[in-house]
């Protein structure tokens, strides 16, 4: 705290010059590289200098003066037009732009994503009169809303990239190809409820009885978000939707989806569990080992052999486990004799490990969801990956 910097500085001043070393010096408990004397008087004026700038306007104010204390510290980008008089600032932005070229980009989108933050802070202040507050309670709203803030960094010009953003985020940028992703009902479009702060009844009420102008609650401008997004695309659109609930019943699709099937001449593609890209279509590590798995002795499968032979053991393992499951000896379900691989299963969990029925859990549960060797392959190269650990 400051009560410990005015401690230590008032102990380096009145230790006296120090011009040469000798023994009471060494016994000091100042360090050798601490100024003292008139040095530490000198860089105690300096230092209560930054602690009266560095410390905020004392009592109540509305937001939008600590707001204009806190940019007045930031600074601009412009220097001084007195190089004799610093400036009055902390100099961040010139020091952003002084620093390394590789953190530019970075620092300026933070810092800009910064003053957003505090524009809006000020909006929110303005916009429903709050009473003056003292500092710290404004210090708590701006972590509040700098802790919900994100920024992205700038797409250089010559690269291609991936923007994940909702409708309203991507409103009115263009797009080489865009995928709209769950048009499902109760998704895209959201379900629509009652605004919890004025009921439709009291609406109604007002707009009836006292004429004013209240539309109902459920309005929604998603046809208009769905719009805009469907034409953004230059070259390609994709949409998709979800046709199974967690709970395992039909969902139903969204009224856009309905609408684009009536009127566009495409038939929507169906893909299940059962469904694995082919390797040129991989978009991860693991559809590329299940499309190669899938496709058995290959360019591509050598290729993974000879790069990733650990990859290469643990699939071919598996599929000899998922042939043993489906050969001939497999006579139902949850039949079919392991033991010929039992090797397998010591090698990558030990010889101590006792197995039962609950122990292969995840084999069964892949097993009765999906029931065939493609579904089943999914759940190896995730385990293999370690997203799901097999046999356990």
């Amino acid at each position: 705290g400051l009560a410990q910097w005015e401690e230590a500085f008032t102990l380096a001043i009145n230790a006296g010059p120090r011009d040469v070393l000798d023994e009471d010096t060494a016994d000091s408990d100042i360090p050798l590289t601490v100024p003292t004397g008139a040095a530490a008087e000198a860089l105690g004026a300096t230092f209560q200098c930054f602690v009266q700038r560095v410390t905020p306007p004392q009592g109540e104010y509305p937001c939008r003066a600590f707001v204009a204390w806190i940019e007045s510290l930031i600074g601009d980008d412009a220097p001084p037009e007195d190089e004799a008089t610093p400036p009055d600032d902390l100099g961040v932005v010139r020091r952003v732009l002084s620093g390394p070229l590789e953190l530019h980009e970075r620092d300026l989108a933070a810092l800009n994503t910064l003053k957003d933050v505090l524009r809006g802070l000020v909006w929110a202040d303005e916009a429903v009169a709050c009473d003056p507050v003292p500092f710290p309670t404004f210090w708590t709203d701006l972590e509040g809303a700098v802790d919900a803030a994100t920024y992205r960094l700038p797409l250089p010009a010559d690269r291609e990239a991936l923007l994940v953003a909702d409708v309203t985020q991507a409103r009115g940028v263009p797009f080489h190809t865009v995928a709209v992703l769950g048009l499902a009902e109760g998704e895209f479009p959201a379900a629509l409820a009652e605004d919890p702060f004025l009921r439709d009844a009291d609406r109604r009420t007002l707009r009836d009885d006292f004429g004013l102008a209240l539309s109902p609650s459920p309005d929604s401008s998603e046809a208009e978000y769905f719009y805009e997004a469907i034409a953004r695309p230059r070259a390609a659109l994709l949409l998709t939707r979800p046709r199974i609930a967690d709970n395992g019943a039909p969902w139903q699709a969204s009224p856009y989806w309905d609408e684009v099937c009536r009127r566009v001449a495409v038939t929507p593609l169906h893909l299940t569990s059962h469904s694995y890209p082919a390797p040129d279509e991989a978009a991860s590590w693991e559809e590329l080992l299940l499309g190669l798995s899938m496709q058995g002795d290959t360019a591509g499968w050598q290729v993974l052999a000879r790069r990733q032979p650990t990859y290469h053991t643990a699939l071919e393992r598996a599929m000899r486990v998922l042939a043993q499951r489906l050969g001939a000896t497999a006579t139902g379900l949850y039949d079919g004799d392991l033991t010929p691989d039992g090797d397998i299963f010591t090698q990558r969990f030990g010889p101590a490990r006792t197995w039962s029925a609950s122990r292969l859990e995840s084999y069964r549960d892949c097993q009765t969801r999906q029931n065939q060797r493609g579904g089943f392959m999914q759940c190896i190269s995730k385990a293999l990956d370690g997203k799901q650990r097999f046999g356990n």
